[in-house]
């Protein structure tokens, strides 16, 4: 159980930054492959969020107008016999372009992974991806087919990919997880070519198995510890699924009671309500769902959940990214993109949302028409007004107007300081380090937003253990 959650939680987190990985990582791109021992060349950092696809031929950070949105979905993990490795297979949808240069692109591709587990922590050891599809965005995938050249010679790969393993129309990238149904493996068509079967690197050395204790006592409360950060993380994933279901259907009732009795969410651009019977009072003025079927809906998917678990069960962390498709019959609209940072706590034996917090929009949209790329920078506009001046223009204003918390909201609509848009860059929050390295990311914030100006909104002042961060 805890090597599942170990690896997916790994997978999700190698789009965060470089040393999740071994110093033997290899790593291997549609028709090549580079190693590393103490360093990394090559686009291995396509899966890296703060980083442009083609990195080679710029600095690493985004730049302005650039947008490197790569969503992991699907995923299905595996645990190898012994317990010291696993296995990840799943599909990668990307976003890419640069408003700037006026240019956007599709891509599809499916990634598998190999993990090994070293001193109790799992660690990336072979990352592969396998392209399916680039395709120009104003032109869609049934017109336009995109190659990319080969990397610049300073970061050549170490060898290329053996001719049985290049990724060649029709080939489809191995299946190692059987039919959950049937048990049997995944069928093919007869003569289909199946890539990525072998190994990049030998397999990792078998462990010598540690003598179990003797307190049998001490054993079994391990395992039933164990037993409950494995159930956490599936009441987590269920949570942060309910939430974006109740949210697009206007369902605000049932979204209410998803929280905890001192739980807090933020509402875009305004503030952040603190307590259930606040949030629901709040969600209660706002505009009914209307006639059904309705004419428009932003869909909320919270995608690619990075979930930590507190070691004893009862309470979990989400930072999961928000990919929202609006649709309308009246207006324009297009995609859009953010990123949630949520928390959860075990409340009378029933799994509830404890905070709330959503950083958005990350990239916009003007139109479908035009996508990301079509983004101008907006006019400047000042910064917001102290919230007493504003608060009497609210119907029912927040606990916690956004411009209480200082540089955690700087440049985020509604927030302190000037206005930044895309094609401007936001700051990238995290609410943990990274987790093999300890490495502090540039913009880091360990609690709830709210919780450093309001300390009764922290979890750990309920009883409950903060998550790692």
């Amino acid at each position: 159980m805890d090597g599942h959650v170990g690896a997916a939680r790994l997978k999700r987190e190698d789009a965060k930054g470089l040393d999740v990985s071994l110093d033997d990582l290899v790593t291997r791109v549609g028709w090549f492959w580079n190693s590393r021992r103490n360093r990394l060349r090559g686009p291995a950092l396509c899966l890296f969020d703060d980083a442009p696809r083609d990195w080679w031929s710029g600095p690493a950070g985004l730049q302005h107008g650039q947008l490197n949105e790569l969503m992991q979905l699907d995923m299905a993990v595996a645990i190898e016999p012994g317990g010291m490795e696993a296995r990840s297979r799943g599909l990668e949808f990307g976003l890419l372009g640069e408003a700037d240069k006026g240019t956007a692109f599709y891509t599809l591709a499916i990634f598998e992974n190999r993990y090994v587990k070293q001193n109790d922590v799992w660690r990336i050891r072979e990352m592969r991806l396998f392209p399916l599809m680039k395709t120009e965005y104003a032109q869609g995938w049934a017109k336009s087919q995109v190659v990319d050249p080969p990397p610049a010679k300073e970061y050549a790969p170490d060898r290329p990919v053996a001719a049985s393993d290049a990724m060649t129309p029709g080939a489809i990238p191995a299946f190692f997880i059987s039919n959950p149904a049937t048990g049997k493996p995944v069928s093919l068509p007869a003569g289909a070519k199946v890539v990525g079967h072998e190994r990049l690197l030998p397999a990792p050395a078998a462990r010598n198995r540690a003598v179990p204790s003797e307190d049998i006592e001490g054993r079994l409360k391990e395992a039933e510890r164990r037993l409950a950060v494995s159930k956490a993380w599936d009441g987590a994933e269920n949570m942060n699924s309910a939430y974006g279901d109740y949210l697009d259907d206007l369902d605000f009732g049932p979204l209410g009671k998803l929280f905890a009795r001192n739980g807090s969410k933020e509402v875009p651009f305004r503030g952040i309500y603190v307590g259930r019977e606040r949030i629901v009072a709040r969600d209660a003025t706002s505009p009914p769902p209307g006639l059904r079927p309705r004419t428009s809906i932003p869909i909320h998917w919270r995608t690619q959940p990075v979930i930590l678990v507190a070691e004893d069960g009862r309470s979990a962390s989400i930072r999961s990214r928000l990919f929202q498709a609006g649709s309308s019959l009246t207006r324009g609209s297009g995609l859009n993109g953010g990123m949630y940072h949520d928390q959860v706590v075990l409340e009378d034996g029933v799994w509830k949302l404890w905070s709330v917090n959503i950083d958005e929009f990350l990239f916009q949209s003007p139109s479908y028409e035009g996508g990301w790329s079509a983004a101008k920078d907006p006019e400047p506009t000042p910064a917001r007004a102290p919230a007493a001046q504003t608060a009497q223009n609210d119907n029912y204003p927040p606990d916690i107007p956004l411009t209480k918390l200082g540089e955690r909201e700087r440049g985020y609509r509604g927030g302190t300081g000037d206005t930044i848009a895309w094609p401007a860059i936001l700051p990238m929050w995290f609410h943990y380090k990274n987790p093999v390295s300890g490495r502090v990311p540039t913009y880091y914030w360990p609690d709830c937003e709210s919780c450093v100006v309001d300390p009764k909104t922290s979890m750990k002042n309920h009883g409950y253990l903060l998550p790692p961060s």
